[in-house]
């Protein structure tokens, strides 16, 4: 829009989109001449649409995320996710850069926002997620014309250093199994270890996921715990999460076994057991509590004086299997990953081992061949 001011010169007015409350924002530029005017107004235009204006605007980085939680990431992400993201936020960034004007957000102030999250005693992984997370949002600042660049492209991710899992040795494994059967989450500990189910996802298994007499299990639904909400069903973490995993003849038993265990258990109780068809339920046959699993995991390692997550069976799972020599795409797509190059980058520990044992087999056959 061009308009002659009284005193000559011409006023150019170009839109840049609105801010997060849905205020229109323009850009304010004036010229001598109509002529300049019309070059002017082109140049804005063309600047705004090839990302090179910064839309002025009194909307801060902390305004910003909550119009970025409502309007994207409530409406494509996953509960669990959103609530994650919502406390990196506010405990991470609103109290570093939350105050900064959006259109003044500049790389220095994301580095130090950085440094202040491994300063408060939190690891290097935090602060790649809190990268990671500013990130994303403001790539967002930028489609939705408040932004020209995003900062956070100009910034160094922080490092996390390379570390291999370190898993107990085999003798220190049968320790926990042992100890772990005499537990309620004996059947629950195995099944994790065979399959390499995360904790929401075994907890989230229903008996009509489970096929005793094909010896599958399909993975259809996490159990998640939510601030505020307790816990909840959730679709799975990925498409690829999504799956059918093969069962061994130890595995149904031990299953078929706590089947008609927790059957008559629910006749003990009568009406107080809740039925909701969970293969691993609470006591009281509502859904598992996270938080109750691990209280009893920490026992049992505590016991068996070993020090190792209950995620860590999952990891334990994909170890013995590929030391066995299992297809690394048959692990990834047991563990659920989107391929199978995850599964290479986080155990290539192990894979070393086999790429030795490869080198000596590939020897010995070619001493065969005299």
């Amino acid at each position: 829009m061009i308009r002659k001011l009284k005193d000559g010169r011409y006023e150019v007015a170009v839109d840049q989109g609105r801010d997060a409350t849905g205020k229109r924002l323009r850009i304010w530029r004036k010229a001598k001449t109509k002529v300049e005017a019309i070059s002017l107004e082109a140049r804005l235009i063309s600047e705004r649409d090839t990302g090179i204006t910064v839309t002025p605007g009194a909307i801060t980085v902390s305004q910003f995320l909550d119009r970025w939680l409502k309007d994207h990431a409530e409406a494509n992400l996953k509960e669990k996710t959103v609530h994650r993201y919502r406390e990196i936020i506010n405990l991470h960034l609103r109290p570093v850069i939350g105050a900064i004007p959006l259109a003044k957000l500049r790389p220095m102030h994301l580095q130090a926002a950085y440094s202040k999250v491994q300063e408060s005693g939190r690891s290097p992984r935090m602060a790649l997620h809190v990268h990671r997370l500013l990130r994303t949002a403001l790539q967002h600042a930028v489609r939705w014309q408040l932004l020209a660049r995003n900062p956070a492209d100009s910034c160094d991710a922080p490092r996390v250093p390379a570390s291999e899992i370190d898993l107990p040795d085999l003798d220190a494994i049968q320790r926990l199994l042992t100890i772990a059967d005499g537990t309620r989450l004996g059947v629950m500990v195995r099944l994790t270890l065979e399959t390499g189910l995360r904790l929401g996802e075994v907890s989230g298994l229903r008996w009509s996921d489970v096929d005793l007499d094909k010896a599958t299990l399909r993975v259809a639904q996490t159990v998640q715990w939510l601030s505020g909400k307790g816990c909840t069903i959730q679709t799975p973490k990925t498409a690829h999460s999504r799956r059918v995993l093969a069962l061994s003849q130890s595995a149904v038993q031990s299953v078929r076994q706590h089947r008609v265990a927790q059957q008559e258990h629910r006749l003990r109780l009568g009406p107080v057991f809740e039925d909701h068809g969970m293969v691993f339920p609470s006591e009281i046959g509502t859904l598992l509590n996270p938080s109750s699993v691990y209280r009893a995991w920490w026992k049992i390692t505590a016991e068996a004086g070993v020090k190792m997550r209950f995620h860590d069976l999952r990891h334990l799972s994909a170890t013995l299997a590929l030391a066995e020599g299992v297809n690394v795409r048959v692990v990834s797509d047991r563990l659920g990953h989107a391929n199978a190059n995850v599964t290479l980058s986080t155990y290539a520990h192990v894979m070393a081992g086999q790429d030795r044992d490869a080198a000596e087999s590939i020897a010995a056959a070619l001493r065969r061949t005299g």
